[in-house]
């Protein structure tokens, strides 16, 4: 049978995008969503993603130190029955540096880790 010979009698004709391509009535009463609001400007924009990208290098680098401070840290437990207090002391520093490279890379913090902020930030008091 033609597509005119199925028009002539009654059948209804397939067009796309309306209710007779199987989304049915649903598809009609969906809104389109209207333009989106910008979201907060970011000055600098290129010297940003530059900097994103160094920290996620320098993530990469601390990424590789945490895991020998671990397996040094387990290792000294195993032979000694205790935890290194120093080590302990920079791996609380190691761990909020690399939450910093994370939060500054992934547009989280606008605060820039070290090298380019002040290093004092690092130093975390031991109660």
């Amino acid at each position: 049978m033609s597509d005119e010979e199925a028009t002539s009698k009654g059948a209804p004709e397939a067009t796309s995008g309306g209710p007779q391509d199987g989304l049915g009535v649903a598809a009609m009463e969906r809104e389109e969503p209207g333009p989106q609001e910008p979201g907060p400007q970011v000055p600098g924009k290129g010297k940003r993603v530059l900097l994103s990208l160094l920290f996620a290098v320098l993530y990469q680098v601390a990424e590789v130190v945490f895991w020998a401070v671990a397996l040094f840290q387990n290792i000294y437990l195993l032979v000694t029955g205790r935890r290194n207090e120093r080590l302990n002391s920079f791996s609380d520093t190691l761990t909020s540096y690399i939450y910093d490279c994370i939060s500054y890379a992934t547009l989280r913090s606008d605060s820039r880790p070290w090298p380019l902020d002040e290093p004092e930030k690092l130093i975390i008091e031991r109660p």
